[in-house]
């Protein structure tokens, strides 16, 4: 069961900004982050921040399940610690809103003023923990999964996915890319959040063959 939150949290979260979009009167997914459709000023924010706790949930049940499916050891504690760290970031992320999107003039004036809310603020100070939580994750899980054989295929992926994950981040960071931070930061999101559903099979098949009946011989 925490194997199929973990795979549905990434698709629930890709298919609520998806449904949130439309619904604004002036948003663009290029220019926006997606955090901006959760946002005090949005509307129909209730559809994202649905999208966060799916998501976040998915995460924290992909933590939870890792120590029971992969051999246990310190990188293996470590790196669930951090999937949940980041699982329980996103669900706080959702509710605890910004004030306004980050990306467009106007709001940056204010965020550079001083005159956004307290929850503003956090939103962004979590989103950062969350972040670099995952990427840390995928580097200390690659570890552990190379010392269990069931896994060990998931490492060379998980380390990939690691780099490019910070990569990406330091791109959409340093806003690299004028005018479509909203684009940069799916293109980042994308590769943690394939990693999430991808190890939520994983475990799917981990905790299926554990409970498979045997096969009676005749």
């Amino acid at each position: 069961m925490l194997g199929g939150f973990a795979v549905a949290g990434p698709l629930l979260f890709t298919l609520a900004w998806l449904i949130a979009w439309p619904v604004q009167d002036d948003y663009s997914p290029r220019r926006e982050e997606i955090s901006a459709l959760a946002a005090v000023d949005a509307q129909q924010a209730w559809i994202m921040i649905l999208g966060f706790l799916a998501l976040g949930s998915g995460t924290l049940a992909l933590g939870l399940a890792l120590p029971h499916a992969v051999r246990r050891g310190v990188s293996t504690g470590i790196g669930a610690v951090l999937v949940s760290l980041a699982g329980v970031g996103i669900i706080v992320a959702g509710p605890v809103r910004m004030d306004c999107s980050g990306e467009l003039a106007a709001c940056d004036a204010r965020v550079k003023a001083g005159d956004v809310s307290w929850h503003h603020q956090a939103h962004v100070v979590i989103s950062a923990v969350v972040f670099l939580s995952l990427v840390l994750a995928q580097l200390v899980l690659a570890h552990a999964f190379h010392k269990d054989e069931r896994w060990r295929r998931l490492r060379t992926y998980s380390a990939i996915s690691a780099v490019a994950t910070l990569v990406l981040l330091v791109i959409y960071a340093m806003d690299v890319v004028q005018d479509s931070g909203g684009l940069m930061q799916r293109i980042f999101l994308a590769v943690p959040l394939v990693w999430i559903a991808v190890l939520g099979l994983r475990v799917l098949r981990h905790f299926a063959g554990t409970t498979a009946s045997p096969v009676p011989v005749s």
